[in-house]
């Protein structure tokens, strides 16, 4: 960053705050920004899951998704970065498997 100010924050600088502080908090930031989308889904067993796993694995502004299959609507909750219900709908899409909102 420019003259030792923080992408995040940049009012926060190296010259009144300790580096490793700035650090800390720039990444504090960056892990809470993502988002998390939680969809009902048709993804009903195992199979179906290992069946998704490369298509949601592949999109990279995906960084960990789950099933929970035991669950009457199939949620899928997907944490990332921008997540949008229309990303996820098209990601899904080549696989067969759908997604709607709850």
């Amino acid at each position: 960053m420019e003259n030792g100010g923080s992408h995040f924050l940049p009012f926060f600088s190296s010259n009144y705050l300790p580096h490793f502080w700035v650090d800390e908090i720039e990444t504090f930031i960056s892990k809470n920004m993502q988002n998390t989308l939680v969809l009902k889904s048709n993804i009903n067993c195992n199979n179906c899951v290992q069946k998704v796993t490369p298509f949601l694995n592949k999109e990279s502004k995906i960084q960990e998704w789950v099933v929970d299959t035991q669950n009457p609507d199939k949620l899928i909750t997907i944490k990332g970065e921008d997540l949008t219900f229309e990303l996820i709908e098209k990601t899904l899409r080549p696989s067969g498997f759908k997604v709607e909102k709850q």
